[in-house]
């Protein structure tokens, strides 16, 4: 039986299957790799925080990535570059970013922007990607000359060296 905290790779595997293929919460996975806990919420947390930065964890992890993947494109003969683009169409429909849209179609009440679906679709491709680390980036916001639209600019942060 396995140490209280232990990593072993009966956990291993059930983590990165539970995280790659279910859950996509390191705290869901942490609980499938550990069905008898009963660690509190916060407890949770910490140690799925500690359990996915393990070398071992990762490699799994991007591991079963690759194999699912694989197995999407041959089985449903859809490939990473079409679901990108259905991710795009997602961004731009639900942001309302499309080039036809007025002013005056703006302030229609019953056009809304769903903000909420254009993240989850713009998370979902940073993941695609590989790209899902958090950045620390300066945002500025600048109304530009037409009601409704706003410019973001994304700045580096400066270097500290």
């Amino acid at each position: 039986m396995a140490k209280k905290g232990e990593i072993t790779p009966e956990r291993i595997e059930a983590f990165a299957r539970s995280y790659v293929l279910g859950s996509n919460s390191q705290a869901q996975a942490w609980r499938d790799a550990h069905p008898n806990s009963k660690a509190k919420d916060e407890s949770v947390h910490v140690a799925a925080t500690r359990f996915a930065a393990d070398p071992r964890v990762k490699l799994r992890i991007k591991e079963l990535e690759i194999e699912s993947r694989k197995q999407s494109e041959e089985e449903f003969k859809v490939t990473a570059a079409q679901k990108k683009q259905a991710l795009l169409s997602i961004i731009t429909q639900a942001a309302l970013l499309k080039a036809d849209l007025t002013p005056k179609d703006l302030q229609d009440p019953d056009i809304k922007p769903q903000y909420s679906a254009a993240v989850a679709a713009i998370a979902e491709l940073n993941r695609m990607d590989g790209d899902h680390a958090a950045i620390k980036q300066e945002v500025k916001n600048n109304i530009t000359g037409s009601p409704g639209v706003w410019q973001v600019e994304l700045v580096k942060p400066k270097d500290k060296s």
